[in-house]
């Protein structure tokens, strides 16, 4: 029996909200990917979703890694696997045609943390915004915020100003899954978003003559930031800094690289980043050839940076011969 299209979608978007927990952006993932699929099936063979086989499935995946990063191939696979388990489990397909393809493992280190800016290229982008206007106050504190705490876009976007206490530089914010976790931010973080809440924010609420909830107002009637402007914003910066495509999340990955190559323990960052795996947090440790070589220059004795230690006085004396 064939169902209404919306009659599906819909369920499937309960179960995924409701029941498994997932946020607004997964949401979001699943709803476009599911879209293009239908659109492709209807190109490519003129049947539906639910007149799928294997062999549809497996011909997808063979354009798919043609065409697209692995890591996009990935989302879109989950969503689909997600997606006919589901349906066999409400009884609306007999089986699930992916039980016939069998998951490719894949190795920790096919994962890659694609552009990483180093300190000084996140300063020079920091310093864009014009910081005499509200708006430009506003994207500093967002820019500065990003890069001191490893905050995910979504979870920027949730802050609300109660959620956040300058006095001791942390903020409560809800993560992947609906979990809850604190994080923290530096001095530098907590004078800009002082300077925003006390300066910016009463001007920008004014702008759009309404109350907004969340700690960061947009310059539109509905005075709503979404992840589409925040996205904007942080682009053009970027653009007007001079640098290659940088989104929220590479301001994660810099916050995240930058505290390993100072010393940070990856136990450490993985409790920042909220993750809940080790293994996510190694990718990390994966550093640049432009960084290890700086490493070699720095602290190696034929480094052209090389500045020799003294050793110290407990080295000396465990190194003094016996009658010295």
């Amino acid at each position: 029996m064939t169902r209404p299209k919306l009659f599906v979608e819909e369920r499937f978007e309960e179960y995924l909200k409701h029941e498994c927990g997932y946020a607004r952006s997964t949401l979001q993932v699943a709803h476009y990917a599911l879209i293009e699929w239908q659109r492709w099936l209807r190109e490519r063979f003129g049947i539906t979703r639910l007149d799928v086989s294997a062999l549809h499935l497996r011909h997808w995946m063979s354009e798919q890694s043609r065409r697209h990063a692995q890591t996009t191939v990935d989302k879109k696979t989950w969503v689909l696997r997600t997606f006919y388990a589901w349906l066999a489990g409400e009884s609306m397909m007999e089986c699930d045609p992916w039980q016939f393809i069998e998951s490719p493992r894949r190795r920790p280190h096919q994962q890659s943390l694609g552009y990483v800016p180093c300190e000084r290229t996140v300063h020079r982008l920091l310093e864009q915004p014009d910081t005499q206007f509200a708006l430009g106050l506003r994207d500093r504190a967002i820019l500065e915020l990003l890069y001191a705490s490893g905050l995910r876009a979504a979870e920027l976007l949730s802050l609300r100003p109660h959620q956040l206490c300058l006095r001791t530089r942390a903020a409560q914010v809800m993560g992947k899954g609906g979990k809850e976790r604190i994080v923290m931010f530096g001095e530098y973080s907590a004078q800009w978003l002082e300077r925003y809440l006390c300066e910016a924010r009463p001007a920008l609420l004014q702008a759009c003559q309404r109350t907004v909830p969340a700690l960061f107002v947009h310059a539109t009637a509905s005075g709503t930031l979404n992840y589409s402007a925040l996205q904007r914003t942080i682009r053009r910066h970027a653009d007007a800094a001079g640098l290659p495509m940088v989104t929220a999340h590479t301001l994660r990955h810099a916050f995240a690289t930058h505290l390993y190559q100072a010393g940070a323990n990856l136990r450490v960052i993985q409790m920042l980043l909220g993750h809940a795996c080790l293994q996510t947090t190694t990718i990390y440790a994966r550093t640049s050839m432009g960084y290890l070589r700086g490493v070699i220059e720095r602290h190696h004795p034929r480094g052209i940076c090389y500045e020799p230690q003294p050793p110290c006085r407990a080295e000396h004396r465990r190194g003094r011969m016996p009658g010295q």
